[in-house]
């Protein structure tokens, strides 16, 4: 059972409620009074459980920047109007010492695999991976 009141809680076997909940710009974790419900607790568990994977697969601890965005902080930051991370879908992450573009050319091939989505964002030092469903004709390599 996942105590989403402890930061130090496991979500999966290598992320925790700090990393799921975690809001920098605000110093705090995101609460009930922000939004967080049930669904988004369920995805946010869907995602871990994929990033999981993620993190098996390069072999290295990742750091999280942001997973769960509430709305009012999602519009704070400038985050995309309908942003996965509202839902509990998406994490930004990178991993210390390590280029984002290798990364992301790294986790490419695995998308469809794993059934997730990543932003291409050359240049960025952050990746964004998500496990919104895929549109029709969608591409899981997108550019925002």
């Amino acid at each position: 059972m996942i105590d989403w009141t402890n930061p130090d809680c496991k979500v999966s076997n290598y992320f925790s409620v700090r990393e799921c909940l975690w809001l920098p710009t605000w110093n705090r974790m995101a609460t009930e009074d922000d939004g967080l419900n049930d669904d988004i607790k369920d995805s946010l568990v869907k995602l871990c459980t994929q990033m999981d994977l993620v993190r098996d697969f390069l072999g290295q601890p990742i750091s999280v920047h942001v997973t769960y965005r509430p709305e009012e902080y999602n519009k704070l930051i400038g985050g995309a109007s309908n942003s996965a991370h509202k839902y509990g879908q998406a994490m930004d992450w990178s991993i210390v010492g390590d280029n984002c573009d290798d990364l992301r050319a790294k986790l490419e091939p695995q998308l469809e695999q794993w059934n997730m989505r990543m932003e291409k964002l050359p240049g960025s030092n952050w990746v964004h991976l998500d496990i919104r469903e895929l549109a029709p004709g969608g591409n899981r390599y997108f550019k925002p």
